[in-house]
């Protein structure tokens, strides 16, 4: 959350449970630019799967909504296997 906030990505945990996060983004300083595309998206979301992978190998990290496609938010969910 705090790349969003370096990135001007608007953040909240949504869900948080045991060994899942929920995170939604529902504004991107980006998206209304001249210039961006879905790939400048796919950069930042690279950027950060990398950050998460440095932290934590074991970390899933897994977009199932994006704003670029049409959904309302930009759903982000972090989850550990069980051990």
């Amino acid at each position: 959350m705090a790349m969003h906030r370096i990135y001007g990505i608007k953040s909240y945990i949504a869900k948080e449970s045991g060994d899942e996060i929920t995170i939604h983004a529902t504004k991107c300083m980006w998206k209304d630019k001249k210039g961006w595309t879905p790939r400048v998206c796919a950069s930042i979301s690279a950027y950060e799967m990398g950050l998460i992978e440095g932290i934590d190998k074991k970390i899933q990290h897994l977009y199932t909504k994006r704003r670029s496609i049409g959904d309302e938010v930009c759903e982000l969910v972090l989850k550990r296997p069980p051990n």
